[in-house]
């Protein structure tokens, strides 16, 4: 597994356990994060400048989703996937949301369905954003 790989899942795995107790991403980590994503791919060279850019953007799109919603996706999720564009480039930023869109789309669904929330309950989805990067990680990223 690659060092830029292996010190985004421990830097997520952090800010998930911040986001399902507080329900909020701390900035600092955010910093911190996309501070050692970007070191890293400088030196490790597994992203290229275009698919760091691409992934940023996947960010910013999602900060404009935020904005378009009234925050029916977060501020916070959209500033961690600009922050996973960072570590993974697009690639593995699109293919992690995905996974992680799909897994929290099922864990809300079933919530739902066994009655255990309401409509308007707010899943934290970074813990989701941890489960898709995971996967992508360990397969080695999509080639």
């Amino acid at each position: 597994m690659k060092v830029s790989y292996l010190v985004w899942l421990i830097l997520l795995a952090v800010i998930s356990w911040q986001d399902i107790r507080e329900k909020q991403i701390p900035v600092p980590m955010l910093v911190l994060t996309g501070c050692a994503g970007t070191g890293i791919q400088f030196f490790e060279n597994s992203v290229s400048l275009g698919s760091w850019f691409g992934g940023v953007f996947l960010g910013t799109f999602m900060l404009g989703v935020a904005f378009i919603t009234g925050e029916a996706v977060g501020y916070g999720d959209g500033w961690l996937i600009l922050v996973m564009g960072m570590s993974l480039g697009f690639a593995g930023s699109l293919a992690s949301m995905l996974m992680a869109f799909g897994a929290s789309a099922l864990f809300g669904g079933c919530l739902l369905a066994f009655k255990k929330v309401k409509r308007d309950y707010r899943i934290p989805f970074a813990p989701f954003l941890f489960f898709g990067s995971a996967i992508y990680c360990l397969m080695g990223g999509i080639r």
